[in-house]
């Protein structure tokens, strides 16, 4: 996958559900994404700001 050849957008994590979060964009949209597999689960936190891949809404990294 060619992902780090895309702009990337940063999100806020509102809530952790298992192997999902729903982060909150900076428009104010809320959705459920997946995290990807390199991201360790434990460090993600509400209001951890995050780097998700723009067009499947995919965690692939915290800030």
């Amino acid at each position: 996958m060619k992902t780090d050849k895309y702009p990337f957008l940063v999100a806020e994590v509102v809530e952790q559900r298992n192997l999902t979060c729903i982060i909150k964009l900076p428009n104010k949209n809320k959705f459920l994404v997946q995290v990807r597999r390199n991201v360790n689960l434990t460090d993600l936190k509400q209001g951890q700001q995050v780097l998700v891949e723009r067009k499947h809404l995919e965690i692939i990294d915290l800030l």
